[in-house]
């Protein structure tokens, strides 16, 4: 396991925390919509990447070092929409 955390820091990547508590539902619902604007990121701009989950924290990778700087500027970090009902 040490081996594949070494390869992970020292790795380029970008990494997203995910929150802790609640049993996992929280880390389990913003991984769902973090997947979901990855998609729709990666469709737009036909950009191909991986994913890795370990400890709280999702590990994404991209192809080429020029597709880091298309996401740093082109990421628009997904807020959730709440919507109450009376």
């Amino acid at each position: 396991m040490q081996l594949f955390t070494d390869f992970l820091n020292n790795s380029m990547h970008i990494e997203f925390n995910l929150p802790t508590g609640a049993g996992g539902q929280s880390a389990l619902y913003f991984n769902t919509v973090l997947d979901q604007h990855l998609l729709e990121w990666s469709l737009r701009y036909s950009v191909k990447y991986q994913k890795t989950l370990t400890y709280y924290k999702a590990w994404i990778w991209l192809p080429a070092d020029a597709d880091y700087t298309l996401f740093a500027l082109t990421w628009q970090w997904p807020s959730p929409k709440w919507v109450l009902e009376a």
